[in-house]
């Protein structure tokens, strides 16, 4: 093998002598023009491999060799034998070869590579790790080796491509292969609480004493902050990455009166027991998959970690040196992002956003990303806005979470009305800064806008995929400036909403009007406490429309009761009916329900739940989904672990998004199941591209065709 190895570099045939069997080369081409980038926890350790892999191998040409199987060692005494260093004249980047032994063990090859990749560094210091590249070529992969090299790879960003050598009349063929260590969590989006977060709060310096301005002090001008403060975020930023940590910060400049903080930072990082407990709970983990998770469940139990780590507060301290020159810093309000942007919501003024770690590639790749560039020009600011811009860096952290509009491109009634409900509070603010500007009100109103203007664009690209949705005749305007007359404008855009993008349903328009009407009672029950008090004048703008919409759910419910037809989650959803309003299974349907307003309003998210199960989305017909890589094998393992669990009816979906995922296809409940032959050749596959789900055996060489799109 040595010898052959050797002989392929010196001819330049090594590339040609591999079959990339692992399809690195195409996976790693995103076709980023159609495609949007997704955060997706479980995809990261499989996007690192295919990266690197695909790195590697294009790195293999022209290759000069170094030397094979030579002490490479600097130091007297010592022996360190790689088994091929190579240059690549061209990238200038250095590969080395290890070629694993039958008597080798997996933890040695990998342990030899690192310690060969210390010396090299040691001749030549600092090189990059981009420019290093490791091939490490094994006829078997172990559980050990899988998992060594996906840690390196993933964690550690080496660039590793991993080979399964054979020979065939004495002709060395190499194969690609791409380590399979990381179990599906099945976390899509992080949960509420898997975002903890601390607040560095820039006390004033002699708060309470006389302000005597010095010639050395900096005073705030009122567009922008003093240049530390930036320059304190971008330490915070290097140093999660420097610590391997994942996060984010947010710069902002408080506008409470009594405040004694004019700017603070906020610092967020991730919660790996919360994920931990979301994968159990969704039983991707379970109680006997291993020894530790007994342990950790345990350890969860007494100690309750909110994810308020060394690491974390380490991050948030890392710029004190710096901020302690204009204020007093102090860690403060540990909390949740989920509650936290509630409250900087109603005081605090956004000005920059960082992000690190994993959190930190993929902003960066969301808007270098083709497609966002074409497509999302409202959320890039026409182009020209960056992650740091709050304006782009608030919806890029939304996207962490599970969404509140759209989710899957349908348009359910609930998301008709949190639609509604955003568009009314952006009028209401409006208004109210008119007649009374005040930087409370201001800032309510940057912060509504920033959700506003991600959900149009949501709206304007589940629009362009509809054929039976007709283009406003005008282009829409959207005015960042609340000063600005907009009555005509956001006439015309409701109105558009209702007999295009809603497409004239009464339902769908009765609670988009509820939510655009009784935006500023909603927005106040939702952020406050249950105690209280709503505006008697705010609840009048929905005295009629509430009610209407709660007994359209409740009669739905009940006609489908009486039919027989209620199974799986619609009957527990009937039955928290029910008891919110008290009635009894068989009420009558022949009169108007008589419903407590006020119970109606305190359990109107009780009730939107129910409406998304049992009404009907928005139809759209949607255009063919545009060609793009698919990564099948992955989609397929999805599958085959959800098999193992015992999920039934495990298959792959056709969004109408234009999404490709694997999941469950029926709702839990349902005892129905579709009988499979062969589940390596065949998969269930449901179309719900058009809102309406259409559920066929297909072979895996249909979908990988697109035969079925």
């Amino acid at each position: 093998m040595q010898k052959l190895m050797e002989r392929a570099i010196v001819r330049d045939e090594l590339y040609d002598l591999i079959e990339d069997t692992a399809k690195l080369e195409q996976l790693v081409q995103r076709d980023s023009d159609v495609q949007f980038p997704q955060f997706a926890i479980d995809h990261l350790s499989r996007t690192k491999a295919i990266e690197a892999g695909a790195n590697v191998l294009q790195s293999l040409t022209f290759l000069t060799l170094l030397t094979g199987d030579k002490n490479v060692s600097i130091t007297s005494g010592e022996v360190m034998r790689p088994d091929l260093v190579c240059i690549n004249p061209e990238e200038q980047s250095v590969v080395i070869f290890e070629l694993k032994k039958a008597h080798q063990t997996g933890r040695q090859a990998l342990t030899e590579l690192l310690a060969y990749e210390h010396e090299v560094k040691n001749l030549l210091p600092l090189l990059s790790n981009f420019d290093f590249n490791f091939v490490l070529i094994s006829p078997e992969w172990s559980t050990l080796m899988d998992h060594a090299v996906s840690a390196a790879i993933a964690w550690s960003n080496r660039k590793i491509l991993c080979l399964k050598p054979s020979l065939t009349k004495k002709k060395l063929r190499l194969e690609t292969y791409l380590p399979t260590a990381w179990k599906i969590t099945g976390a899509v989006h992080f949960p509420d609480e898997a975002l903890p977060c601390v607040t560095v709060c820039l006390y004033e310096k002699n708060a309470y004493e006389p302000k005597e301005q010095t010639s050395d002090e900096h005073v705030d001008d009122d567009d922008f902050p003093d240049s530390r403060l930036v320059t304190a975020l971008e330490i915070i930023a290097r140093e999660g990455d420097r610590v391997g940590g994942h996060g984010f910060a947010i710069l902002w400049k408080d506008h409470l009166s009594h405040s004694l903080c004019k700017y603070n930072l906020t610092v967020c990082g991730i919660a790996p027991f919360s994920l931990f407990k979301a994968s159990r709970r969704r039983g991707n983990i379970g109680s006997g998959d291993g020894k530790l998770v007994k342990e950790i469940d345990k350890y969860i139990y007494e100690y309750d970690p909110a994810g308020h780590s060394d690491s974390l507060t380490k991050i948030a301290m890392s710029a004190d040196g710096i901020l302690k020159e204009i204020s007093n810093p102090a860690l403060e309000g540990f909390s949740q992002w989920n509650a936290e942007k509630h409250t900087l919501s109603e005081r605090a003024e956004p000005i920059l956003c960082e992000f690190w770690g994993s959190l930190g590639e993929y902003a960066r790749s969301y808007i270098t990303n083709p497609a966002v560039r074409a497509h999302r020009r409202n959320t890039l600011l026409n182009g020209l806005g960056n992650w740091r811009d709050p304006a782009v860096g608030l919806p890029i952290l939304q996207s962490f979470t599970k969404p509140d509009l759209f989710i899957d491109g349908n348009v359910r009634c609930s998301d008709a009305f949190r639609f509604g409900k955003l568009f009314g509070l952006d009028r209401t603010l409006r208004l109210n800064i008119r007649n009374n500007d005040n930087p409370q009100l201001r800032c309510k109103f940057v912060w509504n806008r920033i959700e506003l203007m991600t959900a149009i664009d949501e709206v304007r690209m589940l629009a362009d995929a509809a054929e039976n949705v007709a283009a406003p005749e005008k282009p829409l305007k959207f005015y960042g400036d609340p000063m600005v007359e907009d009555d005509k404008e956001s006439y015309d855009f409701i109105d558009w909403m209702h007999l295009e993008f809603l497409q004239n349903s009464p339902i769908h328009n009765l609670f988009f009007d509820l939510g655009l009407e009784g935006c500023l009672a909603f927005d106040r029950r939702q952020n406050a406490f249950s105690t209280v008090t709503i505006s008697e004048e705010w609840l009048a703008q929905i005295k009629d429309k509430l009610p209407l919409a709660g007994q359209l759910v409740l009669s739905r419910y009940r006609q489908l009761y009486g039919e027989g037809g209620l199974w799986g989650d619609l009957t527990h959803q009937y039955e928290v009916l029910l008891r919110i309003f008290k009635l009894r299974k068989n009420f009558s349907v022949t009169k108007p329900i008589n419903l407590d307003f006020s119970m109606l309003f305190d359990c109107w998210e009780a009730v939107l739940r129910a409406s998304d199960h049992i009404l009907e989305p928005v139809f759209h017909k949607h255009a063919p989904v545009a060609s793009a890589t698919i990564d099948w094998d992955w989609l397929k393992q999805g599958v085959d672990e959800m098999r193992k669990r015992g999920v039934k009816n495990a298959g792959i979906m056709l969004l109408p998004s234009g999404q490709i995922t694997s999941g469950e296809l029926t709702p839990m409940g349902l005892m129905f199941s579709m009988q499979i032959d062969n589940p390596e050749l065949e998969v269930p596959f449901m179309d719900q591209s058009n809102g309406l789900g259409v559920m066929r055996i297909v072979t895996w060489q249909k979908l990988k065709d697109g035969e079925v799109f």
